[in-house]
């Protein structure tokens, strides 16, 4: 018993569907890890800003200039 696979199957509009799936499928799949490679930056940027400023302020302390300020934005941990 074997199985021959037919030359119909080949050439099928089914087969040239699922092929423009398949790409379909793999462009959008780019595309929502382009986004979310561009939306983890800008959130990691926004998350990281009251932390530099903490630690501008903080050389500045060290170098002497006590009438530097940081200004507060949040009123979270860091804005405390």
């Amino acid at each position: 018993i074997g199985l021959v696979p037919s030359k119909l199957v080949q050439s099928s509009p089914a087969k040239a569907f699922l092929a423009a799936q398949f790409h379909n499928y793999f462009m959008i799949t780019l595309l929502v890890i382009a986004l979310a490679f561009i939306m983890a930056i800008v959130l990691s940027r926004h998350l990281i800003k009251p932390i530099k400023q903490i630690v501008t302020g903080t050389d500045e302390l060290t170098k002497g200039n006590f009438a530097s300020r940081i200004s507060s934005s949040s009123k979270d941990e860091l804005g405390t």
